[in-house]
C-alpha cells in the first residue's frame, strides 16, 4: 500500500509539472532573421508607454516564466525518483 501511495505522489507530481511546463515554457534563444528597427528607452508610445517601462515588464515576465519552468523540472524530476523508488525499493 505505501509504494502505490509514493507512486501516486509521483504521478500528481508529474502532471503539475508538465502543466506548469505546458504555462511557462522555458526561455528559447532568439533565433529571428533580419534587422530591427531600435528605439531608445525614452520613447514614448501613443498609449503613454515608454520603452523602458516595457523593458521593465518584459524582464519581469521572463524572470517569471524562468522561475516556473524551473519549478516544473523539479516536479517532474521528483515525481520521476518517487515512482523509481516506489517501484524499486519499496
Amino acid at each position: 500500500m505505501p509504494n502505490q501511495i509514493i507512486n501516486t505522489f509521483g504521478l500528481l507530481l508529474n502532471i503539475a509539472g508538465v502543466v506548469i511546463l505546458f504555462l511557462y515554457v522555458p526561455p528559447q534563444p532568439n533565433l529571428e532573421e533580419g534587422v530591427n528597427l531600435g528605439v531608445e528607452d525614452a520613447t514614448i508610445f501613443e498609449d503613454g508607454t515608454s520603452v523602458a517601462q516595457i523593458n521593465v515588464n518584459i524582464r519581469k515576465l521572463k524572470k517569471r516564466h524562468e522561475i516556473f519552468s524551473r519549478i516544473a523540472l523539479i516536479f517532474i524530476f521528483f515525481g520521476f525518483i518517487l515512482q523509481l523508488w516506489a517501484t524499486w525499493v519499496i
